[in-house]
């Protein structure tokens, strides 16, 4: 049921997402929706293959609903990369070298299908991985008008 929730909580603000750009805001956000590895990454839940039925029927309205929000795309996608050493650094114990080669792993398979998404090196300092956030969104502010 969880994962339904946040489903529809995600595709909630991503139309308020794009109702705020249609009208001329610009809208930055932190995620963005996958559909491409359930358990992972803003994706969707994984299924137990012994469910319910009730709760197979639940987890097919959960992946639809992400398959509806694969139709939105972002005007520009930003993935930061860096180490598992530098991350763990930043969070320590938030996820486990497994967990982090396997989000690197899918994030560079979003790039492979999308190559218009732009990396940024997170091992840098903060002020510069903010320099270099903010300098892509002024590109791609630049682009879009």
């Amino acid at each position: 049921m969880s994962g339904l929730v946040s489903a529809l909580e995600r595709y909630l603000s991503l139309r308020r997402a794009e109702r705020l750009a249609r009208s001329g805001s610009v809208v930055i956000c932190d995620r963005w929706p996958q559909n491409m590895l359930p358990g992972l990454f803003d994706g969707p839940l994984r299924l137990d293959p012994q469910a319910s039925w009730i709760v197979r029927l639940m987890s097919r309205l959960e992946r639809s609903i992400y398959r509806k929000m694969e139709t939105y795309r972002p005007d520009l996608a930003i993935h930061l990369v860096g180490d598992f050493e530098t991350s763990n650094a930043r969070k320590p114990g938030d996820r486990t070298r497994a967990n982090f080669d396997q989000r690197l792993a899918l994030m560079q398979e979003m790039r492979t299908l999308d190559p218009t998404i732009v990396t940024v090196d997170a091992s840098k300092s903060f002020d510069e991985v903010t320099r270099d956030l903010r300098s892509c969104i002024i590109r791609a502010l630049g682009a879009a008008s």
